[in-house]
Parts: structure tokens; C-alpha cells; sequence
């Protein structure tokens, strides 16, 4: 992951929303194709929380507690992006079942595991990228909410907010960020 994060530290942050987008477009055009559906969905949930794990799992200053949650939160998504993708194309579409059916619990029992490694890697992020900013002495109080939300809201355009975070926070690309502009 440090090499991703390497790799996204040398881009702009319109670009790095450019590549989120053009992700998201295609993953919403294949949708369409019933035997590709399931593919289409675990790509662009991967593509939403991607940018947050790349962060904690490729910053070398985050703690070793955080990157073993992290590296959970992502074995669960890995796993079930990768049942999404088989299972998906089959399923008959339906609304959603409020009864207290076994079925029902079957599909909170699965969805409360996802739902965690969906969420909490954006509160993972926030943390180390505020760690980070404390540690340089640029930390201003409550800087963690506006990070958070850029991370969370990062496809309606918050991406390039937090992006600059992290160009400014992580030292591995210095080099390539001075070649690389202004950053926006």
C-alpha cells in the first residue's frame, strides 16, 4: 500500500478526482450487464473507501494497532466484494425484508460486518492524517471533522480537500510534489 500511496502522492488532487470518477462512471456503466453487476458494485465500493485504506495502510507513521484494524476492515471487504461479485448476477432483486425472518437475520448478520469495514476506514484515515498534522505542529482543533467529511464526501469533490492534507502531511513524495505544481 505504501506504493499506491506513493503513486497518489505524485498526482494533482483534480486528478486523483478525476480517476475516482472515471472509476465510478465505468463501474456504473457495467451495472448494466446483468452478469457483470456484481462485479461492478464490489469496484465501486472498493473505489469509494479505497483512497481511506490506502491511507492508513500505506502511511508508515500510522500505529500498529490501526494498520492491524485496518488490514481486518479490508480482509472483510476484500471478502465480501470478491462474494459480491460471484453471488450478485444471481440474485433475484427484491425490496428489502423487515421481518424477523431467519433470512433477515441472515442478511443483518452479513451486513453488520460490511457496513463497519465500509464506515470505519474513513475514521481510520482522519486519524492518522490528523495524527500526522499534530505531530508537524499544523494541527488546528477540530481539523479532524473537515478532513473526515472530505473523506467520506471525497467523489462530490471533498477528495481534492483531503488530498492536499495528505500531499502536505506525507513527506514520501516530496520530490514529486514540487514537480507536480500547485496541487490543484
Amino acid at each position: 500500500m505504501e506504493r499506491v500511496l506513493n503513486y497518489l502522492l505524485t498526482l494533482t488532487p483534480r486528478q486523483v478526482l478525476v480517476r475516482l470518477w472515471l472509476l465510478l462512471l465505468t463501474g456504473a456503466a457495467i451495472s448494466g450487464i446483468r452478469l457483470l453487476s456484481g462485479v461492478a458494485s464490489a469496484v465501486c465500493i472498493i473505489v469509494l473507501v479505497g483512497y481511506s485504506h490506502v491511507v492508513v495502510l500505506g502511511a508508515s507513521s500510522s500505529s500498529p494497532v490501526v494498520k492491524r484494524f485496518g488490514r481486518l476492515l479490508c480482509a472483510v471487504l476484500g471478502v465480501f466484494a470478491l462474494a459480491m461479485s460471484i453471488i450478485m448476477p444471481f440474485l433475484e432483486l427484491r425490496g428489502v425484508d423487515s421481518s424477523l425472518s431467519a433470512e433477515g437475520w441472515i442478511g443483518l448478520a452479513i451486513a453488520l460486518p460490511v457496513n463497519i469495514a465500509v464506515f470505519v476506514p474513513f475514521f481510520l484515515a482522519t486519524h492518522v492524517i490528523s495524527d500526522v498534522r499534530r505531530a508537524k505542529g499544523v494541527y488546528k482543533t477540530f481539523d479532524f471533522f473537515p478532513t473526515f467529511l472530505a473523506l467520506y464526501f471525497g467523489w462530490f469533490g471533498g477528495i481534492i480537500y483531503a488530498h492536499r492534507l495528505v500531499r502536505e502531511s506525507f513527506p514520501n513524495a516530496s520530490s514529486q510534489h514540487s514537480a507536480g505544481g500547485n496541487g490543484g
